[in-house]
């Protein structure tokens, strides 16, 4: 199966890779002395192995300066192309990532093959970073073209372009069409991977995530079970990737009403995550959210307040006091003061959830529209601040009558799923558990 992989899963086998590329390339690794252009390339790669994008970058750029007697044939400069150009979409410098890609495409668009299958699935991951779904499927789709032709429609390899393609129509919208990827990705890899393949477990949390997303909680329960009971099976009790199958898993059985069950399921990610990437790792305060919210639906305000609270000093260690991540602990921890009734400390934190939209999406940006709306209800249940609910409201407006209609509705959809349960002061007021999310 083809690897298109990130950088840095890349630099993890840094050496290795080097030495079966020159071997593939023909270049005998036995010999003392590597080219001026080996060199330069093992010397990017290692500095990626150290983490140093800075010195990586500047490794790859000497190496393209050299010429053929240096070892710089076609065929290997496209891999140093390659990868500059993962490390350039590494770093969301995109404009700088597109141009070496399509260098690499020139290489070998004359004698389609693995490489031009990997580096055109690197394009189209591009492509989709930058929402430009209709180049990345274009892409994608040449990339399956060719694929199917070398080694057939129901390939390993071309599970996993359906796979990617998948995500692509997920990120469009286009649900329908991502189910029937997702599903014959699954299909291909348990055909030619075994039934309990890690690639198919991938597959179906990809699936089941995007069943959650629909509201179709059973079908993604059942889903997320398997992929979770293949993980435990394959991987242990205690690994990664288990603990992230049972927070996912955990989410659907907290959509459909079962807190309990998606309280114990988030207990278990945590001690995982804790024991495996330590306690102020991103990924156990991204879990410490999960689980305030599924304490939150079970009225536990107390460990509801503590979980968010650790995860939200985790997130302001790692990356500041006003980052995107901490959005959902500081509504968090105002749904939990909301419910008790205590308007006032609910409101310091929603100031501060507005301040952080507005310092990253600016004030007139309708990602400020629900925090706008959440902090006016509230102080409107405190009972003061009444010029100020007037210009909150009149704010809020502004933004919405500037979204066209055909984009009104499911903009509202949006919106109303931020509005903190209790704070919905227009709608009903007996609101499902399971769509306080």
């Amino acid at each position: 199966m083809l690897n298109f992989s990130s950088p840095k899963s890349v630099a993890r086998t840094a050496l290795v890779a080097q030495l079966i590329l020159l071997e593939l390339l023909g270049v005998n690794v036995l010999a003392a002395e590597l080219s001026a252009f080996d060199k330069g390339f093992q010397a990017g790669q290692e500095a990626l192995k150290q983490g140093s994008a800075s010195k990586a970058e500047l490794a790859f750029k000497e190496t393209l300066k050299l010429e053929e007697k240096d070892g710089a044939t076609p065929a290997r400069r496209a891999q140093v192309l390659l990868q500059l150009a993962d490390l350039y979409r590494a770093q969301k410098k995109y404009a700088e990532a597109e141009p070496l890609y399509n260098q690499v495409l020139q290489t070998f668009e004359a004698k389609p093959g693995d490489e031009l299958v990997v580096a055109l699935n690197k394009l189209a991951g591009l492509y989709k970073m930058q929402l430009k779904g209709k180049e990345s499927l274009q892409t994608y789709q040449r990339s399956l073209s060719i694929v199917e032709k070398k080694k057939g429609a129901d390939s390993t390899d071309a599970a996993t372009i359906h796979a990617n393609i998948g995500l692509l129509y997920q990120q469009m919208g286009r649900l329908r069409e991502a189910e029937q990827e997702e599903e014959l990705a699954i299909k291909l890899f348990q055909k030619n991977l075994g039934a309990d393949s890690l690639e198919a477990a991938q597959c179906m949390s990809d699936l089941g995530l995007q069943m959650i997303a629909e509201g179709k909680y059973k079908k993604a329960i059942s889903v997320l079970e398997n992929a979770l009971s293949i993980c435990q099976k394959r991987l242990g009790a205690d690994s990664i990737k288990v603990a992230t199958a049972a927070d996912q898993l955990g989410t659907a059985y907290a959509k459909s009403g079962r807190f309990k069950d998606a309280e114990e399921l988030a207990k278990k990610a945590l001690e995982i995550y804790k024991k495996k990437l330590g306690a102020e790792n991103l990924e156990v305060a991204i879990t410490l959210s999960n689980l305030g919210y599924r304490l939150l639906s079970q009225n536990k305000f107390k460990e509801a307040l503590e979980a968010f609270q650790q995860s939200l000093a985790i997130q302001e260690k790692k990356l500041g006091p006003q980052s995107l991540d901490s959005l959902a602990n500081l509504n968090g921890i105002a749904s939990v003061y909301v419910k008790q009734i205590d308007y006032k400390s609910a409101e310091a934190y929603l100031r501060k959830a507005l301040a952080v939209k507005e310092k990253r999406f600016g004030a007139k940006s309708v990602a400020t529209v629900s925090a706008l709306k959440n902090l006016s209800s509230c102080l409107s249940l405190g009972g003061s601040h009444g010029s100020e609910i007037d210009e909150l409201a009149s704010r809020a407006q502004n933004i919405l009558v500037t979204i066209p209609p055909a984009k009104r509705k499911s903009m509202d959809n949006f919106i109303s799923h931020e509005i903190i349960e209790g704070l919905d002061l227009g709608a009903r007021r007996e609101r499902k558990k399971d769509e306080v999310w």
